[in-house]
């Protein structure tokens, strides 16, 4: 179990060096970070709105509430886009779930 844990500490540190490769300023991946996070947030997003069945939306938002603590916890983001994210995607579930049950 070790060895696991080594050998998956050895590849987030590569994968951590490959984005600081060329990259002149945390600032800079920062952005990167959030360039590439952005689609999977709106992924997320429309997958609420989307929803067939009120558990499919829970579990979307579910979703979009981890990726967006993740993104937050690796300073992606910061606290008042965290907040807005999560107001937005709690205000879809509520308003996928309310469509549902007509």
């Amino acid at each position: 179990m070790a060895d696991k844990h080594e050998q998956i500490t050895r590849l987030i540190e590569a994968d951590i060096a490959q984005l600081w490769d060329g990259v002149p300023s945390a600032s800079e991946l920062q952005d990167r970070m959030y360039d590439l996070a952005r689609p999977i947030c709106y992924d997320f997003l429309h997958s609420i709105q989307g929803a067939p069945s009120s558990t499919e939306a829970d579990i979307a938002y579910g979703m979009m509430i981890g990726a967006t603590d993740i993104l937050y916890k690796l300073c992606v983001m910061d606290r008042d886009a965290f907040d807005r994210v999560v107001k937005q995607a709690f205000r879809m579930v509520l308003t996928r779930q309310a469509e549902l049950s007509k």
